[in-house]
């Protein structure tokens, strides 16, 4: 069975940081970007975090530019759990995966 997006936003206080995952098969696309923005917008966060086992479009990382947003990409999660948790894991994709489809430009 293929995995659901799973999105999870959360704003601490304090540091005010909202964080999200996407658990995806295919490429992260903007609107979840743009979905962790509102969030920060909404809960007055300072700093918004999205992680995925995937990765994402140009499009998510146009719109991010410029903003309070940091995107982790599955190779970079593998990354710091190693660098930091001292655990070495792999991401498997699912049997019937497929090569990522564009994302779609903010032009």
């Amino acid at each position: 069975m293929a995995p659901t997006p799973n999105r999870l936003a959360t704003a601490q206080t304090g540091g005010h940081t909202s964080a999200a995952t996407a658990a995806a098969e295919n490429t992260v696309g903007v609107s979840a970007v743009r979905d962790l923005f509102g969030t920060l917008q909404n809960e007055g966060a300072s700093k918004g975090i999205l992680v995925t086992t995937s990765g994402y479009g140009q499009a998510s990382y146009e719109f991010a530019q410029n903003k309070p947003i940091e995107l982790i990409d599955g190779a970079n999660l593998l990354y710091l759990l190693s660098e930091h948790a001292g655990i070495e894991a792999k991401i498997t994709p699912p049997d019937d995966w497929k090569d990522p489809t564009a994302d779609t430009r903010l032009d």
